[in-house]
């Protein structure tokens, strides 16, 4: 999923953005800076909010790519980047889905081969209801989402 060219590859990632537009505080900015660009000092003016916390929600919306800082001169200036979110069942489940198989690379580069071996011993025993998932998340020393991961990528669930 992206958001205007910035790429949304994790549910964290996507929380994240989620988060910092869900202030009302950040949506005023967002209203103020719209088509300007403007110092924080002069954004906590004309908002009204302490510019402490007009900063705060600055570093913040430019860690999610909303706003864009850059210097001219001695001053420090914000614009809002262009952007758009879509957000519905299928492309929470695309970021999923990217995330999961990042994360199952992930694990076998970090723990070699051995954790495939023991997935391939584990795995048959979770397709078969014979082992939970939480059992083999112990068995193969990860937690239960890294597990889960695991083996639904190898086809075990």
């Amino acid at each position: 999923m992206s958001m205007n060219g910035m790429n949304i590859s994790s549910l964290d990632t996507l929380a994240f953005i989620l988060r910092v537009l869900s202030r009302v505080g950040v949506l005023r900015l967002l209203a103020v800076l719209r088509g300007k660009t403007m110092s924080a000092e002069d954004l906590a003016e004309e908002v009204g909010i302490p510019i402490s916390t007009v900063r705060k929600y600055l570093t913040e919306m430019e860690r999610a790519g909303i706003v864009e800082k850059f210097r001219t001169g001695n001053a420090t200036l914000y614009r809002v980047r262009e952007f758009r979110i879509v957000i519905s069942p299928e492309v929470v489940g695309s970021v999923l889905e990217r995330e999961k198989t990042r994360m199952t690379a992930d694990i076998i580069k970090e723990r070699g081969i051995e954790i495939v071996k023991k997935l391939r011993e584990i795995g048959p025993l979770v397709k078969e209801g014979k082992l939970s998932i939480y059992d083999a998340a112990e068995m193969l020393g990860v937690t239960y989402v890294e597990a889960y991961a695991l083996l639904e990528e190898n086809g075990y669930i």
